[in-house]
């Protein structure tokens, strides 16, 4: 039986795009290493549909520049989807 994989897309500041392929979801620690600090989850499409990208959070306060790719975002940037989530409640 085939594991299931996970892919994640990894679009650097110098216009550079690698893929990474995982059976595990990416980490805490890693995603934080890949995007140079605290990890900030910007959701693409309808919100909550388990498509986003992670950057840096403070990456405006450090002045990092824009992501080519991704122009209205600094830093680098990673591209996944995550779990589902059954529910979602907001404030």
């Amino acid at each position: 039986m085939k594991k299931p994989t996970m892919t994640y897309k990894y679009h650097t500041v110098e216009g550079e795009t690698s893929e990474k392929v995982t059976e595990q979801p990416l980490t805490l620690k890693q995603q934080q290493e890949l995007v140079g600090g605290y990890i900030e989850m910007v959701w693409v499409g309808q919100p909550y549909n388990s498509n986003c990208l992670m950057t840096n959070e403070e990456g405006k306060i450090h002045g990092l520049p824009r992501n080519p790719k991704y122009p209205q975002l600094v830093g680098n940037i990673i591209k996944g989807k995550l779990a589902k989530v059954k529910t979602v409640t907001t404030l």
